[in-house]
């Protein structure tokens, strides 16, 4: 949502009246934004958004960190100043926030869903080298010198960031994941639809209703999980789409479960009404 601020930004430059934080602050955020968010736009690792959101915060020239020098390093004034802007984009421009959390919303509903990451080696020698930077960019070596566990930390970290490690994916469980990953909304439409059966239904509210329960319980409390990434950063991310896993899977089986009682109890009515009809 970086992009709104920026668009935001520059519509407050463009009117005259009066403005929180001074103008030529505002001039030189906004210039900020415009040249990291280009620059952020050739990693093409987030795809809806198209830009690389952890580019903009986490790299020791980041836009954050260029925003952070223009506040003398004062953390809570900065603070202050994006909670105020991410604020008035939501006031001024509500449509193109929407759409950006309904974007990503439909992407993780979508055909293939992105908890399940399609990795087949997962390197971890990457994540321990972007842990670097981040520790790099908030300066924790200085700040915290004397503390021995820390120095530890990075000691290890830089360790792991230097051996190549990966983790091999089997074949059997990678296709297990693809599947799981592409029947995902297939699963919670099919259970919504079972659910709203077993509500109006005597007989099944009586012998499902409490497993309903748990599993619509289970179905929103994953999208309300998603929907708060979605609004306060971004679902466009792997890193925040795998975190969701844990969940997903929760909310998956127990709705195929669910379909599976649903079905067995339809059709063990059938056959008894068809029982009795011959009999």
């Amino acid at each position: 949502m970086l992009d709104l601020i920026r668009d935001q930004i520059a519509n407050d430059l463009s009117d005259a009246a009066a403005t929180k934080y001074p103008k030529e602050l505002l001039g030189k955020v906004h210039q900020i934004l415009v040249v990291e968010i280009n620059r952020a736009a050739t990693f093409k690792t987030c795809p809806i958004l198209g830009f690389n959101p952890d580019y903009l915060m986490d790299e020791p020239t980041s836009a954050d960190a260029q925003t952070r020098a223009e506040f003398d390093g004062r953390v809570d004034d900065l603070c202050a100043f994006y909670r105020y802007y991410y604020k008035r984009a939501w006031t001024k421009q509500p449509d193109r926030m929407a759409g950006k959390i309904a974007r990503e919303m439909l992407a993780f509903y979508g055909p293939y869903c992105p908890a399940y990451y399609r990795w087949k080696t997962r390197h971890l020698s990457r994540e321990y080298s972007q842990s670097l930077i981040a520790i790099q960019a908030a300066d924790l070596r200085r700040q915290w010198a004397r503390y021995k566990p820390l120095e530890n930390l990075i000691h290890r970290t830089t360790e792991l960031a230097q051996n190549g490690l990966g983790v091999p994916v089997p074949r059997f469980l990678w296709r297990c994941q693809l599947f799981l990953a592409r029947t995902y909304s297939l699963a919670i439409g099919i259970s919504a639809a079972a659910i709203v059966v077993i509500l109006f239904h005597r007989r099944l509210r009586y012998r499902l209703g409490a497993f309903a329960t748990v599993v619509a319980f289970l179905c929103w409390y994953n999208f309300a999980a998603c929907l708060e990434v979605a609004i306060i950063h971004t679902l466009d991310n792997r890193r925040y789409d795998t975190i969701q896993l844990i969940f997903t899977l929760l909310a998956q089986f127990t709705a195929f479960l669910l379909i599976g009682q649903c079905a067995f109890e339809i059709g063990r009515s059938v056959l008894k009404t068809s029982r009795a009809e011959s009999g």
